[in-house]
């Protein structure tokens, strides 16, 4: 089952780098006349896609054949959430610091080569508006079920002091 997973997550991940990869290289000439780093945006977020590509391809390959998989496999996703993850996050904020400017609407407006790139970034964008909403949920459960476990250890301890 988790390999299933691990394979259909390999499978977008490659699909979305080769869209971004080709997309922007095809376009270039044209997001190099734009005043907004919307070509390195893109670059770097599609090299962010490969990453993903690589660790899912590790944990497909090398994981299932480790002494511990479970271990290696919390290890590989840790250190990709410490890493790419959180670098994930700070590239789609910092993405959002230019897109909706003015210069990012006059550049979509160059040319067919910039409305296309420009309508990529929005939708690479939209996505981080998913995985944030998803994340900021996530967060708040676990707050809530952290917060619930204490106050029922502190009331089981009231009602049953130590003696």
């Amino acid at each position: 089952m988790k390999r299933n997973r691990v394979c259909i997550s390999l499978t977008i991940d490659s699909i979305m780098l080769v869209i971004i990869l080709s997309m922007t290289l095809a376009n270039r000439d044209a997001a190099l006349k734009c005043d907004t780093p919307i070509f390195l945006w893109l670059m770097i977020f599609s090299g962010i896609c490969l990453l993903r590509v690589i660790k899912n391809i590790i944990l497909a390959g090398a994981v299932p054949n480790s002494r511990d998989p479970i271990k290696t496999e919390s290890k590989i996703e840790m250190l990709y959430c410490c890493t790419v993850l959180n670098f994930e996050f700070i590239w789609l904020i910092y993405g959002n610091t230019f897109h909706w400017s003015a210069e990012s609407r006059a550049c979509m407006n160059i040319g067919e080569g910039t409305r296309s790139l420009w309508i990529l970034m929005t939708v690479l964008l939209m996505y981080g508006y998913t995985v944030f909403i998803l994340y900021t949920i996530i967060f708040l459960a676990s707050a809530y079920v952290l917060l619930v476990q204490i106050f029922h250890r502190r009331q089981i301890s009231h009602d049953h002091p130590v003696v």
